[in-house]
């Protein structure tokens, strides 16, 4: 997936129009100019327009999506080793993108945004396991174990090998810094997954 190529025509349209570009990025991409995604941000850095940059980190919303079928079977396996993220409920980042677009006050500035604490996935297997009342384990897998599972869910190869790529800051523990910016947004905690899973109980369990 080309972003930047996919993203430039729509920042260069509101580069023409002056309007204001909040931009959901991905967190730790300022670590490398070389990223797609941190070429995009590069570009709205660059341009005479106000604009807001929103780095959110894994999602716990992951865990009823992405996840669920590994939860229904009592087990999530993934490529991501012992590696802790600071998980970020999806309404946290929608409460900061409303935010970000209702006040002048944030303008030309970068936001990393995560939950309250780095949790593994065995930690928040157990914590999801609490929730749906039956055994969910983490299974720590190898990039190419990932591969064949979803190849064998009929997920593309190319797009596969692309989602288990993305795992590796994870292992490297890049994803667990913990940082104040959704308060600093929108004036209070973000959720924990302990909220996000009671939360999202019927979603979990259905």
């Amino acid at each position: 997936m080309n972003v930047k190529e996919l993203l430039s025509p729509i920042i260069e349209t509101a580069i023409e129009r002056k309007v204001k570009v909040v931009f959901q990025s991905v967190f730790g991409v300022d670590a490398d100019d070389s990223i797609p995604y941190r070429q995009v941000e590069i570009a709205l850095e660059k341009a005479a327009i106000p604009y807001v940059i929103l780095r959110p980190n894994w999602f716990s919303d992951n865990f009823h999506t992405f996840w669920k079928p590994g939860i229904d079977h009592g087990r999530i396996a993934l490529p991501a080793g012992e590696g802790k993220s600071s998980f970020i409920d999806a309404r946290d980042i929608a409460a900061c993108a409303v935010a970000a677009l209702s006040s002048p006050q944030f303008h030309g500035r970068a936001f990393n945004l995560t939950g309250p604490e780095a949790l593994s996935y065995a930690q928040a297997a157990s914590i999801i396991a609490n929730v749906v009342g039956r055994p969910v384990e983490y299974e720590a897998i190898t990039d190419d174990a990932f591969v064949g599972i979803l190849t064998g869910a009929g997920v593309p190869g190319d797009y596969a090998h692309f989602l288990a790529s993305i795992f590796y800051p994870v292992r490297q523990g890049w994803t667990s810094a913990v940082t104040g910016d959704v308060e600093t947004l929108t004036g209070r905690v973000p959720r924990s997954v302990e909220e996000y899973a009671a939360d999202n109980a019927a979603l979990l369990k259905a």
